[in-house]
């Protein structure tokens, strides 16, 4: 009966042993995902603020465009207007 008992106990430890190992690597694993889903969302982030950053001039320099032909547009409609019965 001892022996039984003890075969049993060393079954459980090898088990709880082989768990606490499992148990570690998933932990680990959800470690390194979290870093490199972190590293990730960082590099996406910084390459949209880096390119606003460098696109900025040229962002300018359309929406100055866009300004000056709805003013040219606008100048254009008052002229027709003036010209119309």
């Amino acid at each position: 009966m001892e022996d039984e008992d003890r075969k049993l106990l060393e079954e459980v430890l090898e088990l709880s042993r082989e768990n606490q190992r499992m148990i570690k690597s998933m932990y680990r694993s959800q470690w390194w995902s979290r870093i490199w889903k972190s590293l990730y969302w960082i590099i996406i982030l910084g390459i949209a603020f880096g390119s606003f950053y460098f696109l900025k001039p040229y962002l300018d320099k359309v929406m100055e465009l866009f300004g000056k032909t709805q003013t040219t547009l606008n100048t254009v409609q008052k002229v027709t207007d003036t010209f119309s019965p």
